[in-house]
């Protein structure tokens, strides 16, 4: 369960082109460009993304993360 709730909490990088990924349904391209989600959990709960895109997300994101890129921007408030 921990690590499901760690991998909810995963940034996604904001200004994605999610068209440019691949492994990625079009339709969850389409909803991930034009809704932008800042978590792996945000992009689970958009209609038109399913557990499979969210994998190849989660899989993306380690590669990025493993070759030193940050997952996101840090913001500060």
């Amino acid at each position: 369960m921990e690590a499901f709730r760690q991998a909810e909490d995963k940034l996604l990088p904001q200004g994605f082109d999610y068209m440019t990924l691949d492994g990625l349904r079009i339709e969850a391209r389409q909803k991930l460009t034009a809704h932008q989600p800042r978590s792996l959990g945000e992009a689970g709960r958009i209609s038109g993304v399913s557990p499979g895109d969210i994998t190849v997300l989660m899989v993306w994101l380690a590669k990025r993360e493993y070759a030193g890129a940050s997952p996101a921007p840090a913001t500060t408030l």
